[in-house]
């Protein structure tokens, strides 16, 4: 991109009407054209592409005039109303105005504004070259913040973006070298290219919720989500390595940027994404391959001033092929390699886990900084009888016991990070169970946990999963209903908490080394309650991941468990729908039968021997 700022008259000689327009009217030296029986202001006229206004000082606009017997409301300021106005230094804008046109204050010597709450839209360089301009309130009502509206207005020094906002156009605010921060709202849906190129921002955020763009990892940088596409940065910003893509202006003109690091995600540097960054000595790329990499025109600056001194600083092994590629190359005037990059931290995704005979588990070590040249790492297992672990960390389960499995970087930096892994072994002789239960929708039920346990043990754990529409039930306190059985003492403590897939955990141990006898019956009783849109149908309840802690505080892993719940959305008999069958159904299904149409009446109730009719049989 070439300047903004320079090329704006051009692009106003292009863009604006060729005709020449007068005035319809004049009162206390406002000029305005009339459409109906609403006014604009504009300037006094213009011919030849020049607009030609006296405004200056402070000047009040009014909601309303009057010419010649007939009232006209104010509802915009027009094209070039107040263009070139140096002697301009305030504007009242009543709340009559619904829009601010195109180059309305475009070079003038406005020193502040405060647009009203009627204003719905910004238009094109509205504010545009108004170097005086250091003040500006921007209401709720407005959506739209045109192109160029506040271009080379490099005397703001903040500017609140309101929630109201779904557009910012091209180069809003590019040359507002003034501005050191902004703050996008979640209402914004779009931004313009080189929305704040030419600028000293030092901080950029986009408000968590907005659907469309985000700040991941405080990066201060605004980055099109679905795409991940940056499209805004900043003298600060640090480019995620999520990034895949730099937008077109994305760093343009970006004063105080000195150096950047470009990640190995990157796939595509868009056209002029570091132009004019004079200041820009270091370039940091990670990217191995540069042949893969889509770049457009001038991404860089190429003038002999610019990259004078310029260093690319590039992975180990890829000086060759940056060197040529001229893609890179006519922009730096040296290519160096970098020194190696130590890990400085790594860490395993589980510091502790329980595994059964044959079974396996993959762990995952990350290593950091993201810019680390070497991030291979050793596995070793401290009792490979007990378990084992493959190059790639995944721990196969060998029999009962302890191992400890670490992880260790090899590039010089002596980094580890372990996992204490314990062996089980699946019983066949523990076990839960839950009895099939019968329920009507709408209700809730009680149901009994049984548990089969041939030794004493100290304590249990199990998830709960309920179909969809069910629910454990809660107290006042909001805790779950879950009562204990005279198997428990009463210093079992029963504890829960959901965990991260929606099932509901529950823990039973004792403070006090208090025992389950070894024993078959009923454990616990959980309280479920059934949907009212709940259909007719047989749902399952499961217990997945239970575990016991026997007295020796060994702990082993017991089988899944699973019963049935049968949801009806009548009881048989029950025909008036009172949920209890009494005489009175008796005598509601004799009226149906002589046609006496009883309410309510369930048929499916009253067909007893399912023959599909309802007689005195039934």
């Amino acid at each position: 991109m070439k300047q903004i700022i320079k090329t704006t008259f051009l692009l106003l000689t292009l863009l604006l009407p060729a005709t020449s327009v007068a005035y319809d009217f004049e009162v206390d030296g406002i000029y305005y054209n009339i459409n109906g029986n609403e006014a604009t202001v504009t300037c006094k006229n213009y011919s030849n592409y020049d607009f030609f206004s006296d405004y200056s000082g402070d000047v009040t606009i009014p909601n309303t005039v009057t010419y010649e017997g007939s009232t006209y409301t104010v509802t915009c300021i027009g094209e070039g109303a107040f263009y070139g106005c140096i002697g301009l230094t305030s504007v009242t804008i009543p709340n009559s105005v619904t829009t601010i046109s195109h180059a309305a204050f475009f070079n003038s010597g406005l020193t502040s504004v405060t647009i009203p709450n009627s204003v719905i839209s910004i238009g094109k360089d509205a504010f545009s070259l108004c170097p005086m301009l250091t003040d500006v309130y921007i209401p709720n009502s407005v959506t739209t913040i045109g192109d160029l509206a506040f271009e080379g207005s490099y005397g703001l020094t903040s500017i609140t973006i309101p929630n109201s906002v779904t557009s910012i156009g091209y180069g809003a605010f590019s040359g507002c070298s003034g501005l050191t921060s902004i703050n996008i709202p979640n209402s914004v849906s779009f931004i313009g290219d080189a929305a704040f190129a030419i600028c000293c921002l030092t901080n950029i955020v986009v408000e968590n919720g907005n659907p469309k763009y985000d700040s991941r990892d405080n990066c201060n940088a605004i980055i099109e989500t679905a795409s991940n596409k940056l499209i805004a940065g900043c003298q600060s910003t640090v480019i995620p390595n999520s990034v895949t893509s730099i937008g077109r202006y994305a760093f343009d003109g970006c004063c105080g940027l000195t150096k950047v690091t470009i990640p190995n995600s990157v796939t595509c540097i868009d056209s002029y994404a570091f132009d004019y960054c004079d200041e820009l000595n270091d370039v940091y790329c990670y990217i191995i391959n540069p042949s893969i990499i889509s770049m457009g025109s001038s991404v860089f600056s190429r003038s002999s001033s610019n990259y004078a001194g310029r260093t690319l600083h590039v992975p180990i092994g890829s000086l060759e092929a940056y060197q040529t590629d001229t893609k890179w190359s006519q922009y730096f005037s040296s290519i160096v390699e970098m020194d190696p990059v130590l890990a400085e931290y790594i860490e395993l995704d589980k510091n502790s886990a329980v595994v059964n005979e044959g079974e396996t588990l993959l762990l995952t070590a990350t290593v950091l900084p993201d810019e680390t040249t070497d991030k291979t790492v050793m596995w070793a297992s401290s009792n490979p009888r007990v378990a084992t672990v493959s190059s790639d960390g995944l721990v196969t389960a060998l029999s009962v016991g302890c191992a400890t499995i670490t992880t260790s970087t090899l590039d010089g930096s002596n980094l580890s990070a372990s996992c204490n892994v314990t062996v089980t072994s699946l019983s066949a002789s523990e076990c839960l169970s839950l009895s099939d239960v019968s329920v009507l929708h709408g209700d809730t039920i009680v149901i009994p946990v049984r548990m089969n346990n041939e030794e004493t043990i100290m304590a249990f754990q199990t998830d709960i999963y309920l179909p969809d529409g069910f629910g454990l039930v809660t107290d006042e306190d909001d805790e779950f209903i879950i009562t204990p059985s005279d198997r428990l003492t009463s210093d079992h403590v029963l504890m829960t908490n959901r965990t991260s897939d929606g099932a509901v955990r529950l823990v039973c141990y004792t403070p006090t080394a208090q025992v389950i006898d070894g024993n078959e019956g009923d454990l616990f009783y959980i309280t479920v309650a059934v949907s009212d849109a709940a259909a007719a149908g047989d749902y399952v309840i499961n217990l997945r991941n239970s575990r016991l802690t026997k007295s020796d505080y060994t702990e082993i892993r017991i089988p899944d468990a699973a019963g049935v719940i049968n949801v009806q959305t009548y009881i048989p008999g029950d025909v008036n729908d009172s949920h209890t069958v009494t005489v009175t159904d008796i005598v509601i299904t004799a009226q149906y039968i002589i046609e006496l149409h009883p309410e309510p009446f369930i048929f499916d109730a009253a067909d007893m021997n399912g023959d599909g009719e309802v007689t005195v049989t039934d």
